[in-house]
């Protein structure tokens, strides 16, 4: 069998994005992922370089210490929240309307980075960068409706973030 190449540059694929329909080498898989979270911290208008850092031993955080430079004194604090946690979120609110979001994307001196970003892609992302870590735990409840959102995700490719994004549009998230 073939190894597929990457669509930039055409060397081995070691990543194979379902939503983007791109297979990428190691190299612009992590280009992709860290201009990704860039572009949320950016986009928020925030161009300061050090943050509070919330440790809580998941691979997010790790991906986030990676990527940006810890500052006890800051006013900004960056959280490890991801696109499925955004998502599960997004469904309970639709489940229930009177349902209060716990996580917002952008609070007053907090921003959620990770919320275009996959459990998936962080993963494969702390495993070629070798370093440790560990997967969150969620509650039953939420793992079930995780569990419904990614066998929709399987069915639609990129369902999951247009969920979140959509949540975001509406002021949801």
């Amino acid at each position: 069998m073939e190894q597929d190449k990457c669509k930039v540059c055409g060397r081995d694929a070691e990543f194979y994005s379902p939503y983007l329909k791109q297979h990428l080498c190691k190299k612009h898989f992590e280009r992709m992922i860290i201009r990704r979270v860039s572009k949320v911290v950016t986009s928020a208008g925030l161009k300061s370089r050090g943050y509070r850092l919330k440790d809580d031993g998941s691979e997010a955080f790790r991906l986030i210490k990676f990527m940006f430079k810890e500052d006890k004194n800051s006013k900004v604090a960056l959280l490890n929240y991801t696109m499925e946690d955004f998502a599960v979120e997004v469904l309970k609110y639709f489940i229930s309307r009177n349902y209060k979001t716990k996580i917002k994307v952008e609070a007053p001196g907090r921003l959620n980075p990770l919320y275009t970003t996959s459990e998936a892609e962080i993963s494969e992302f702390i495993g070629a960068k070798r370093m440790k870590h560990s997967k969150r735990r969620r509650p039953a409840g939420d793992q079930k409706l995780l569990e419904f959102i990614k066998g929709f995700e399987e069915r639609r490719p990129g369902g999951m973030i247009s969920m979140v994004k959509m949540g975001r549009e509406i002021g949801v998230i």
